[in-house]
């Protein structure tokens, strides 16, 4: 018969997951209280946004944006040579200066960068005259896209704490 005694082993193995355990909880809570997770989110809510209204041409509620009238269709055939379904991409500044305004490290809004792209946005997104509502900005709760959101978010965060362990 072989006896052990692993008492010393234990405690020593529960000490360092204590010591482990502190680490992790202070770096989680600097990660959340720089905004880090916040930021993480901000970005990733404008990548979906911007990626469903380019590339699948669809609002908040997936359903396909207005078409262009017939002369805003043809204007736009003779000077950009295509007039597919409208993506609100046409010079790319609207969409590339949303941006997240942070007002606190867990509150935060996406806007946007200039005046002149909030005002064409607005004008889209509620269809202000002489535009159709074409309601692009913003994450409806309980969507495909809001799981997705949650889903990256929790990913990024993750593979922050897979950093942290190792």
């Amino acid at each position: 018969m072989i006896g052990f005694d692993i008492s010393a082993f234990a405690r020593e193995l529960q000490s360092q997951l204590e010591s482990r355990y502190e680490t992790t909880r202070a770096a989680v809570a600097d990660f959340v209280e720089q905004g880090h997770l916040l930021r993480n989110a901000g970005e990733e809510a404008r990548d979906i946004i911007v990626a469903r209204t380019t590339g699948k041409n669809v609002d908040l509620r997936g359903e396909p944006f207005a078409p262009y009238s017939d002369n805003y269709a043809e204007w736009k055939r003779e000077n950009y040579g295509y007039s597919g379904p409208p993506d609100l991409s046409l010079s790319g500044r609207m969409l590339g200066e949303i941006a997240l305004k942070v007002e606190s490290p867990l509150k935060g809004y996406l806007t946007f960068l200039s005046r002149r792209s909030a005002l064409i946005a607005r004008y889209h997104n509620e269809g202000l005259k002489p535009l159709p509502k074409r309601r692009f900005f913003g994450i409806e709760p309980g969507s495909v896209d809001s799981m997705h959101l949650r889903e990256r978010v929790l990913h990024s965060f993750s593979l922050f704490l897979l950093e942290m362990l190792k």
